[in-house]
């Protein structure tokens, strides 16, 4: 009886695997891109941040 249930975990155990490895390569392929992703952000909220106290200056 005991085999017959490691028959059916084992391939769900890889199957597991399988995804979080596919998910962990995924993430690492684009960890170059989010440090861009974070400078552009920062760049977006400082110039965001000028328009509007210029904005507010013409009002």
């Amino acid at each position: 009886m005991i085999l017959g249930k490691e028959n059916q975990v084992m391939p769900r155990l890889n199957t597991i695997e399988s995804c979080y490895i596919d998910t962990f390569n995924r993430y690492r392929d684009y960890t170059d891109r989010m440090e861009a992703v974070f400078a552009d952000t920062e760049l977006l909220k400082k110039v965001v941040t000028e328009h509007s106290e210029s904005i507010q200056k013409l009002a």
